[in-house]
């Protein structure tokens, strides 16, 4: 569980990291696109988390 949490804190840096760059002159589009990923990466993680939790991997 490791390997999860820590790639979870990794996507959550990447969430900030896209409102810091909100406040430089950026596209929003980039912005938009960065905010995205973000969000697909927490839920692929959250998806995962809970596939790597059931029985057949113990």
């Amino acid at each position: 569980m490791g390997v999860c949490n820590l790639l979870a804190a990794l996507a959550f840096a990447l969430l900030g990291a896209s409102f810091f760059i909100l406040r430089s002159p950026v596209p929003a589009l980039l912005v938009h696109i960065l905010f995205l990923l973000a969000v697909l990466l927490v839920i692929l993680l959250m998806a995962a988390r809970t596939f790597l939790q059931q029985d057949h991997f113990y």
